[in-house]
């Protein structure tokens, strides 16, 4: 589709830019969620965890062997008290050194995946929402056709319902008469006739009646004598030419000889 001409809108080109964003960072939240943590993180958790256990087991063994001189009387309880505690202090730091280590290595959770996929989904849709907004501001022509004025000049603002621009239709002409009701004569819808156009050389076309209708009470002629006289109606008569007519345009005048009946 060729876009007929934009409107220029920053606000909805913000909200756009705003949109796309919102969708990448989700998108990205997504993925980290899906993939999970990199090698490199899952490797310094592990290598915390083997340290953690490697203190662990120091203060175990140093524990115990604390414990055997207080049992026999060499060291005070205040230094087997200080050993129990540094034992309880490094094991938990052990525990929880593999607990994020195992985490790292089994990934986001069921619920933090849905959850990013929930995210991006809700970005997706204002993103989509924005652009059919933003369609709104591009507009096409309804139809093929010539521009025969611009309504609006460039820059100047376009209230809504406010025809931009004219169109015409090349392909699709016709010609209008007013013809009094007296002037008819036999000229039913599929007459045809022969009509002249000075603009192009004063060539005769072939035209026939495709419609034809009777104009408002303005358009009436009224007698003028009581006696004996009526109201003529005027009506309104468009024929189209039988054969294509290069170069006619909107505008242009057909004669037409008028035959008196």
């Amino acid at each position: 589709m060729i876009y007929f001409f934009t409107i220029d809108s920053p606000e909805v080109a913000a909200k756009r830019a705003q949109a796309e964003a919102a969708q990448a960072a989700a998108a990205a939240l997504r993925r980290k969620a899906q993939t999970g943590a990199r090698e490199q993180e899952i490797q310094a958790a592990r290598q915390q965890m083997l340290q953690a256990e490697a203190g662990k087991h120091l203060a175990t063994v140093t524990y115990e062997r604390i414990q055997r001189l207080f049992e026999d009387g060499v060291l005070p309880a205040q230094r087997r008290d200080e050993a129990e505690a540094h034992l309880a202090s490094v094991t938990a730091a052990a525990t929880a050194a593999r607990a994020l280590y195992e985490m790292a290595s089994e990934g986001a959770r069921t619920e933090d995946i849905e959850a990013a996929l929930a995210q991006e989904r809700r970005a997706t849709a204002a993103l989509e929402e924005v652009e059919a907004i933003l369609s709104e501001t591009r507009i096409s022509a309804p139809r093929r056709g010539e521009v025969s004025s611009l309504l609006i000049e460039s820059g100047e603002l376009a209230p809504a319902g406010f025809p931009i621009v004219r169109l015409v239709d090349l392909d699709d002409v016709w010609v209008v008469f007013q013809i009094r009701e007296d002037d008819l004569g036999d000229k039913p819808v599929g007459t045809r006739f022969r009509g002249r156009i000075p603009a192009l050389g004063g060539r005769e076309y072939t035209f026939e009646i495709t419609w034809m209708a009777p104009l408002g009470a303005f358009a009436t002629w009224r007698a003028t004598s009581l006696s004996g006289g009526f109201d003529l109606k005027t009506f309104e008569v468009h024929a189209r030419p039988v054969e294509s007519i290069v170069g006619l345009r909107p505008g242009m005048s057909v004669l037409v000889e008028q035959v008196k009946r």
